[in-house]
């Protein structure tokens, strides 16, 4: 009997400590896990997107998160993001500049994502837009926006140099003769071409010329410019020729913004310009674009280069989803994510910051419900485009001090300071003590 009631009060015991051990892990498993989620620009945008977001991902999964919104801008993130990372106080999950991208490898800051990409994630992402973020086979963000620059022209220009509009050029030989074309009979230059600013180069005019020659960014993993590859010296020729000895562009591009061109586009002093789809804000000022054909204006991929087996690529850029490494709940983070870049509240996000859609599956089961039907043809033809495009960053660390010593090589040659020769050594040169400082 005495045994008997010894192992009854045992066996109490014990279910007593596994009931008490099921509540802890219970009370543990029901407290939300704090994560730390930034999108940099629009804040109250991105808020509202990111508060709905939590929201659903808590009523559909079995993950409870509570979420805490870093607002920043895009200047600020520049900024700050390094010094965040050196001190381990980065985000949990954050969207990159792709320009920090290197960076925030270098300094061994990033999870690999390759666990929460699955096949149908991968299929509804164009290849160019992964490759952007594979490094070592390993992929480091999830593309989250792409904006791919294309070839503006105005139609009532070309009309009036005896250019057909629906026929836009097709090559180089035919944007030279374009270009002169509109330049002779017309008030307006042929090209727009802007060397003002660094960063505009790699995603302008010049960059499509040298993507399309080359099919690779300016400057690649090891340090070399396209200055050093024999497409690259004759696409600088080209360019330079276009401006000084054809006469075709505006005067002064080493003085010339975006902004600047975006005006001259609007205002018909230019014909032709290489620009994303930011540009539609200013030129529907002067055209309405609810008809392609009616429209003012035209978009049109990049001209084929004289070189054979390249292919005309356009630039795009992008700013991707990537997840800490100094995390404290990266499976958190990582299954957020995945919930963020469905095809829903991918299009969700598209529509908060009034993005380019660029992936199939939202196109297909939701369209483009932040655009007027006005805007679809230009949205949709970009779209397309990005399957011969190429990243506009190129994958260094140090890239901001390379890109301004490219720029420094062009306006120098351009302004007549050095032969184009002279100015590809000095370019090559100053992109050497730039990577290695």
């Amino acid at each position: 009997m005495k045994r008997t009631l010894t192992i009854l009060v045992i066996m109490c015991a014990v279910l007593t400590a596994l009931h008490a051990s099921g509540q802890k892990e219970s009370e543990a498993a029901a407290k939300p896990v704090p994560l730390r989620v930034m999108r940099s620009g629009q804040p109250d945008a991105t808020r509202d997107f990111l508060l709905e977001a939590e929201q659903a991902f808590n009523r559909e999964m079995d993950t409870d998160i509570d979420m805490e919104i870093v607002e920043t801008d895009w200047k600020s993130y520049h900024s700050r993001i390094m010094v965040w990372v050196a001190a381990g106080q980065e985000p949990d999950l954050f969207i990159t500049a792709g320009s920090k991208l290197y960076a925030l490898l270098e300094a061994d800051a990033l999870l690999p994502l390759d666990d929460i990409i699955d096949s149908e994630l991968r299929n509804d992402i164009q290849q160019p837009l992964w490759n952007a973020y594979l490094v070592d086979n390993k992929t480091y963000a999830i593309p989250t926006s792409a904006a791919t620059m294309m070839l503006w022209y105005n139609k009532d220009l070309f009309k009036q140099a005896g250019l057909d509009p629906s026929e836009p050029p097709r090559n180089w030989d035919e944007l030279l003769s374009y270009s002169q074309a509109i330049t002779e009979k017309t008030p307006a230059r042929g090209m727009g071409v802007n060397l003002g600013r660094a960063y505009e180069i790699t995603m302008h005019f010049p960059a499509m010329l040298y993507y399309s020659a080359t099919n690779r960014q300016l400057i690649d993993r090891s340090g070399k410019s396209v200055f050093e590859t024999p497409e690259g010296v004759e696409t600088t020729k080209f360019l330079v020729d276009l401006i000084n000895k054809h006469r075709v562009t505006q005067p002064n591009p080493e003085q010339i913004t975006k902004s600047d061109l975006r005006q001259q586009l609007r205002d018909g002093r230019i014909a032709m310009y290489v620009d994303g789809f930011w540009v539609m804000k200013m030129l529907k000022e002067v055209t309405d674009f609810s008809d392609p054909d009616a429209c003012k204006f035209g978009i049109a991929h990049a001209p084929a280069s004289p070189f054979s087996g390249k292919k005309a690529l356009v630039p795009f850029n992008g700013e991707p989803w990537v997840v800490s490494s100094h995390s404290k709940n990266p499976d958190a983070a990582k299954r957020f994510l995945r919930f963020l870049v469905t095809p829903e509240w991918q299009m969700r996000h598209d529509l908060a910051i009034s993005q380019m859609t660029f992936r199939p599956s939202v196109w297909k089961e939701y369209g483009r419900q932040d655009v007027e039907l006005e805007d679809e043809w230009v949205f949709r033809k970009m779209s397309e485009s990005i399957k011969d495009s190429i990243y506009v960053t190129p994958p260094v660390e140090k890239i901001d001090p390379a890109k301004e010593a490219f720029q420094n090589a062009l306006v120098r040659m351009v302004l007549g300071e050095v032969s184009v020769e002279e100015g590809i050594e000095i370019g090559i040169r100053e992109i050497d003590e730039a990577l290695s400082d």
